[in-house]
């Protein structure tokens, strides 16, 4: 319980900081100018809500190929958007534990845990992927401070070498060492640490024998993780697009591109904001400013991210409201 309370204070700390943060780059900066840059733009979340939208059904897909059996799409729609809205709000793990929760009724538990590892790695590999081939492509092509692109690449690849290890430690039994672990360290209560090493034992094994096994399966999860992403670069394009409506379409798609590497390098980086409230809008203005644009040019992306993003949060918490209140009353006629 101590614990507990003590994490809470934390996150209420960190969250009142960002968003003092928030309200200090708003006073700092040209407010009508952003003002007037939103007003410009705002048509733009008309076409970036439903390529988000699109962007959770592949991610959905993706994370079916990695389920066996296959689980029906829309309740796996609901599980994933349900758990990606509370991890917008900053609480990672448990949006994946609602994540498991909100499709126990379709999935063993097992299976679940383990295609949501797969999914996560995978997602991992794709999401490295793309924010090393942006600033990479950016150095090529883009006019703007190479340092600062290079900077960009070099933290990436970093990420990259952290995934790696990552998947290393998948295909020699993580989850069973760190059942172990949790056990020596009393986390893990005594009664179930054999039940658990068990679960952990098959967990690791689904995982290690995905691509063996399900080759297909493996590549589409991949592809349709990789669509995913290309639509959430294709968002931050048009989103520019609409603040930069002077500059070509070429230099908006090569920054659109290296503003979404940015934008999950500073996600990864500061994770334990929640929400990232002000270090995500702080990051990208920063991010603008040295490459030699208007910072609030990119305060007042990450503005319009943010109104998209809390729209699809509000969205997915109702789905995960609706969708347990459906599994609590399927539950009780069974039992009556």
């Amino acid at each position: 319980m101590a614990k507990r309370g003590t994490k809470r204070v934390f996150n209420a700390v960190v969250l009142s900081l960002g968003v003092a943060l928030f309200v200090w780059l708003l006073l700092a900066m040209d407010t009508a100018e952003i003002g007037a840059l939103l007003a410009r733009a705002g048509w733009s979340l008309a076409i970036a809500f439903p390529l988000y939208v699109l962007n959770l059904a592949c991610s959905t897909a993706a994370w079916r190929a990695c389920l066996r059996p296959p689980v029906p799409f829309l309740p796996l729609l609901g599980a994933f958007w349900g758990g990606h809205a509370i991890n917008g709000l900053g609480i990672t793990a448990m949006g994946e534990v609602v994540k498991g929760t909100l499709l126990a009724r379709h999935a063993e538990g097992e299976e679940i845990v383990a295609s949501l590892v797969l999914y996560g790695y995978l997602n991992a590999i794709v999401a490295v992927a793309f924010s090393v081939l942006g600033p990479a492509v950016c150095l090529l092509w883009l006019d703007v401070p190479s340092d600062v692109v290079a900077a960009i690449f070099g933290a990436a690849a970093g990420f990259g070498l952290l995934v790696g290890a990552f998947g290393v430690a998948l295909r020699r039994g993580l989850l069973g060492k760190l059942v172990g672990v949790g056990a020596r360290l009393r986390i893990v209560k005594p009664e179930r640490v054999e039940r658990m090493r068990e679960r952990a034992a098959m967990v690791d094994e689904r995982v290690r024998g995905f691509r063996r096994e399900r080759p297909g399966a493996y590549l589409r999860a991949l592809a349709l993780s990789s669509a995913a992403r290309l639509l959430q670069v294709l968002e931050v394009c048009v989103l520019l697009a609409a603040l930069m409506p002077e500059r070509d379409l070429a230099f908006v798609a090569l920054l659109g591109l290296f503003a979404h590497s940015a934008a999950q390098l500073l996600s990864w980086a500061l994770a334990f904001v929640p929400g990232r409230v002000g270090v995500a809008e702080g990051g990208t203005a920063l991010v603008f400013e040295l490459l030699a644009l208007r910072p609030e040019l990119g305060l007042s992306l990450a503005i319009l991210r943010r109104v998209r993003r809390t729209a699809g949060i509000a969205i997915g918490l109702v789905i995960a409201l609706v969708v347990e209140s459906r599994s609590r009353r399927a539950e009780r006629a069974q039992t009556s």
